[in-house]
C-alpha cells in the first residue's frame, strides 16, 4: 500500500524553511512532522568549527544570522574549553596559552574537532541501527534471535573514506546464497615457552 503525503517545503531562506516545516503536518500521522524535520536536518551541511583568521564566512543558516560564534558552558566539550581560552586571551585575561594566537594551529585543531565529531555521529547512528533491529531476524528459513551463537567474518569497507563501515558476513549457520565461506587463516605458530 503506497501512501502519498502532499506538503509544501520552501527553501528560499532559513525562515521560509522553518515556517514551512512548522505547517507540514499530516492528519492521523502525528510523527510525520518529526520525521520530516529529522530528514531535513540530516541533509543539511554539518556545522563545523573553523579558525576565524582563516575563513570569513561567519553566518548561521538555521538562525538566519550573518555572524555567529559557538559559546557554551565548558563542562562537556573540548571545543567549549578552547573557545573560553580564546576569549580569555583576546581580552587579555590569560596569557598561559600563546599557541592559541597561531591561526594555523587553531585551524588544525578545528579540523580535528570536526573530524572527531563526525566520527562520533557515525558511531551513534550505527549503534542505533544495530540496537533497533528488533528481537528476531528471519533470513530465508532461519530465524535469528538476540544472543544466538553465530560465526561471522568482520572487515572494514573503506571504499568511501568519509563513510567507512564495518562489514560482517555470516559464516555459520550456513544459509545458501547468504553465508560466505570461512576465510583461510594460517594457524599462528605457537610461541616457545621460556623456562624459568
Amino acid at each position: 500500500m503506497n501512501i502519498i503525503f502532499a506538503v509544501e517545503i520552501h527553501t528560499d531562506s532559513a525562515k521560509a524553511l522553518a515556517d514551512s516545516l512548522d505547517v507540514a503536518k499530516v492528519d492521523r500521522f502525528p510523527y510525520f512532522n518529526t520525521l520530516l524535520r529529522i530528514l531535513t536536518t540530516r541533509c543539511m551541511m554539518q556545522a563545523v568549527y573553523f579558525c576565524s583568521g582563516m575563513d570569513s564566512d561567519f553566518h548561521h543558516y538555521g538562525l538566519a544570522s550573518p555572524i555567529y560564534t559557538h559559546f557554551t558552558s565548558p563542562i562537556r566539550r573540548y571545543a567549549d574549553i578552547i573557545v573560553h581560552r580564546l576569549l580569555a586571551v583576546a581580552i587579555g585575561a590569560d596569557s598561559t596559552y600563546p599557541d592559541l594566537m597561531d591561526k594555523h594551529k587553531q585551524s588544525a585543531l578545528a579540523n580535528n574537532l570536526n573530524y572527531r565529531h563526525k566520527m562520533s555521529q557515525y558511531a551513534q547512528r550505527a549503534s542505533v541501527a544495530f540496537h533497533t533491529q528488533g528481537p528476531t531476524l528471519k533470513v530465508e528459513q532461519h530465524a535469528f534471535s538476540i544472543f544466538d551463537k553465530v560465526k561471522v567474518t568482520i572487515s572494514l569497507d573503506d571504499s568511501n573514506i568519509q563513510h567507512q563501515k564495518i562489514r560482517m558476513a555470516l559464516i555459520d549457520p550456513v544459509i545458501p546464497g547468504v553465508s560466505v565461506p570461512a576465510p583461510d587463516v594460517e594457524p599462528q605458530a605457537k610461541k616457545p615457552k621460556l623456562d624459568r
